[in-house]
């Protein structure tokens, strides 16, 4: 619990600089593809390291609600 509990805070911590650095991107690049590409890296940033507390949370560690092969990507 500890440590899932400062894992937390440390991914908080990078999201927030992330963030950060990708909304200043955003307004830093020009309008057309470019802003396009930011967007589309911040999704793939979060969207992939969501999975991580997710899953754990999810399979036999956390609650068990997937199994074993379906924690396995």
């Amino acid at each position: 619990g500890l440590f899932f509990f400062i894992g937390c805070c440390y991914g908080m911590n990078t999201f927030y600089n992330a963030a950060c650095i990708y909304i200043e991107s955003y307004y830093t690049m020009p309008v057309g593809v470019c802003r396009s590409y930011v967007v589309y890296m911040a999704w793939v940033f979060f969207t992939s390291w969501f999975m991580f507390p997710g899953l754990f949370l999810l399979g036999p560690e956390g609650f068990a609600v997937i199994t074993w092969s379906g924690t396995t990507i």
